[in-house]
């Protein structure tokens, strides 16, 4: 799987990050709501970097485990964890060559931008299947995951990162460059990843045995709108959402 360099790293650690309006009033909460209650479940956190996804599950009463392929990323997650105590146990690992952890008996697993970083549809098969693996019979995998149906997004001050296509044309296995910027519009950090269709995630992931495979848009929160409404931006809510170029993708186990 991609590797984080410490200069990417620090980048999703920028102080500004976790404040943007796009992932924290779009994205966290599209995802905690199709995520649901999660009470009492055991929860793996795949690509967990410095904890954030994973803290926000443990206060809502989940069993949380880390996995991440950053030292530098889990080094963060470890420190902020002994200053909160929730119980989360953080683990180094690499889904492209994640072994079953905890005898693989979790009732949900969820990642943020993951698949989308197989370099090949061998990979991308692999990831669904070590995954799969990981989850028990009856359990569920919500992502956020590249959205197959609008993968490129021209930079707006409003919305803190841009996507551009690599080469002529946009086929499975295509480079993807994702620019990050902070919440004063300075770029922060570029990184690439790889387009696949949902006919290449759907197969992925039927192989490893999912069902119910489901793609959901992100949409603005009520505090979101609530101070988007507020602001002068020179845009509506729907060309807001309509710019976000990640999605939910959530899956059952058979």
């Amino acid at each position: 799987m991609y590797q984080y360099n410490d200069k990417v790293s620090s980048g999703y650690t920028d102080k500004g990050m976790e404040e943007m309006f796009h992932r924290k009033y779009i994205l966290y909460p599209s995802w905690l709501k199709k995520i649901g209650n999660i009470s009492g479940l055991r929860v793996l956190d795949i690509g967990c970097g410095d904890g954030r996804s994973s803290r926000l599950l443990a206060k809502n009463g989940a069993i949380v485990t880390g996995v991440d392929n950053s030292k530098f990323m889990l080094d963060i997650a470890k420190q902020k964890e002994k200053l909160s105590t929730l119980g989360i146990e953080y683990i180094y690992g690499d889904v492209g060559c994640m072994s079953l952890i905890n005898k693989g008996n979790y009732d949900l697993i969820i990642g943020a931008m993951i698949l989308h970083y197989a370099k090949t549809e061998s990979e991308l098969n692999n990831y669904a299947l070590n995954i799969s693996k990981n989850l028990k019979l009856g359990g569920r995998l919500v992502l956020i995951n590249q959205n197959p149906d609008h993968p490129v997004q021209e930079y707006h001050p409003f919305i803190n990162f841009s996507t551009n296509i690599i080469g002529n044309e946009i086929i499975n296995g295509s480079q993807i460059k994702v620019t990050l910027h902070n919440i004063i519009n300075n770029e922060v950090t570029e990184f690439i990843n790889y387009y696949w269709s949902k006919d290449a995630y759907f197969n992925a992931l039927t192989l490893a045995g999912f069902k119910n495979i489901t793609w959901n848009n992100c949409h603005i929160s009520e505090e979101g709108k609530r101070i988007f409404n507020e602001k002068e931006v020179g845009l509506t809510i729907e060309q807001v959402e309509k710019m976000m170029v990640l999605a939910i993708l959530s899956a059952d186990k058979k």
